[in-house]
Formats: C-alpha cells, sequence, structure tokens
C-alpha cells in the first residue's frame, strides 16, 4: 500500500469521465488525504452515451455527443475537486459506437477483433501514452474486465507499448480492476483475466477504503449512473475485505514486476 502513496506523479488512464471515481475511488481518497499529485487522462472524451435514455443514444449527431460529452466533463471535474485532482485531461477519442460496435461490450465467446476505427483509435492512444512510459511516474491502466470494447482497447495499447520497449519502461505500472464490471463477471472472463495477471507477472496489492466515501462520489456523475453500478462496487469491495482479511472493504491494484 506505501508503494502506492509514494511522492510520484499519479497519472490515471481512464476509459471514460467516470472510471476513476468508479473502480479505484478509494485509492484516489487516499491519494487526496496525502496531498498526492494526480492526473486524470479522459481517453475516450467523445460519446453520446447517457444513462437511461434509449431513444437519445440512438442519436450520433455531433450536437447530440458535444451536448453530452460536455456534460460529462463537467460531471468529472466536479469530482476531481472534490479529490483535489487538479488535471483532467481529454484525449479526444470517440466511444466504442463511433468505431463500428454496436453494444459497449464484447462477446464473451469469441476474441475481440480490432475494427478499422479501432485501429486508427489504438494508433491515437498509443502516441498520446507513449512518451508516458519514460517518465518516472506512477501509471495506472484498467485491467479491462468485464469486456468492455473501450477498456479493452486502452489495456491492449499500454500491452503493445510494453512489448515494444527496447528498455523497461521508467514508469511504475499498475493495472485496476474496472468497476463495477468485476463483480458480474462470467467464468470466460474470470480465465481471461487470470491468465493476463500471470503472463504479465503482476503484483497483487489490496487497498483499504472508506466505502462509503468512494460510494458518496457516485453523486457526481447523473447523467451516467445506473442501477447497477453501487451494488456492483459494494459487492466486489465486500467480498475482498473478506477474501483478504481486510479491517475494511478494499480494491484490488496489480503493479507490473520488471523481469
Amino acid at each position: 500500500m506505501k508503494e502506492l502513496l509514494n511522492k510520484k506523479l499519479k497519472i490515471v488512464l481512464s476509459p471514460h469521465y467516470d472510471d476513476l471515481a468508479l473502480s479505484i475511488g478509494g485509492l484516489a481518497k487516499h491519494w487526496k488525504d496525502s496531498e498526492n499529485i494526480v492526473e486524470d487522462w479522459i481517453i475516450f472524451s467523445f460519446g453520446n452515451y447517457m444513462a437511461n435514455d434509449e431513444n437519445g443514444n440512438n442519436d450520433l449527431s455531433n450536437l447530440r455527443i458535444n451536448k453530452v460529452s460536455e456534460k460529462r466533463y463537467q460531471e468529472e471535474l466536479n469530482m476531481a475537486s472534490d479529490l483535489k485532482i487538479k488535471t483532467v485531461k481529454k484525449i479526444g477519442c470517440y466511444e466504442s459506437i463511433f468505431r463500428d460496435h454496436h453494444d459497449l461490450m464484447a462477446p464473451s465467446q469469441k476474441p475481440y477483433e480490432l475494427t478499422t476505427e479501432d485501429k486508427k483509435t489504438f494508433n491515437k492512444i498509443r502516441q498520446s501514452i507513449d512518451p508516458l512510459l519514460d517518465k518516472d511516474i506512477d501509471l495506472f491502466v484498467p485491467l479491462a474486465v468485464g469486456g468492455h470494447y473501450d477498456h479493452i482497447l486502452v489495456r491492449e495499447v499500454m500491452l503493445s507499448l510494453m512489448r515494444d520497449k527496447k528498455s523497461q519502461p521508467k514508469a511504475s505500472i499498475f493495472f485496476y480492476e474496472d468497476l463495477p464490471y468485476m463483480a458480474e463477471l462470467n467464468w470466460h472472463q474470470k480465465i481471461e483475466i487470470y491468465f493476463i495477471i500471470k503472463k504479465l507477472n503482476l503484483k497483487k496489492i489490496m487497498v483499504p477504503i472508506d466505502l462509503r466515501a468512494k460510494i458518496d462520489l457516485l453523486k457526481y456523475y447523473p447523467s451516467q449512473l445506473d442501477s447497477s453500478h453501487a451494488p456492483g462496487i459494494i459487492t466486489r469491495s465486500r467480498f475482498l475485505q473478506y477474501r483478504y482479511m481486510l479491517k475494511t472493504p478494499g480494491e484490488r491494484i496489480f503493479k507490473f514486476i520488471r523481469s
């Protein structure tokens, strides 16, 4: 836990505007209390999705995209202000529906194949985050559990950069569990994540959290809040408390160990 609270700059690669709060809001509260400097990088900062708005989500117009993206950005700024995160950076990529996917989630019965638009976005993300690996920072990447196309793409960009580096990255790389998806995994997804963790030789780090404070962060996302979010976070956090005999509910982070 101490290695997560050092004085290095923390950069969180957040697929969407709410992912930092949903996935590692408990850790981010520790960063606030320890006065860590944190940057929140929103990869897919252009989108049209709003919770409980099925008709509106069929609208792919620029007007809809700009309206929704700005609303979600303002929600993220409010959350960031609460956690004293001074930098919210927009990378400017479009969400999965604009990359020829008909759903948010990849089917678990077959491998995720990149579309033509995925490949373009892959390269844009890669160019944006490549320089980070050569900096002495702590870099946080989604583990991409649950099959969300956008989360998978961010993870795959990072894995490609790690493979292609001729020398070990200077940055310390951490993978975080995506919530609320982690509470809803099927057997195929559990096996996939298990082998990713084993292949990368990832070290588990348990983070005890203030669960009530984390759930309270959800109030900042009225446009995105789904009825499954809070129960999923509570279920997973309390499972980790029971599984690892923590004094409080927890989050689980994985650190990439250099070979």
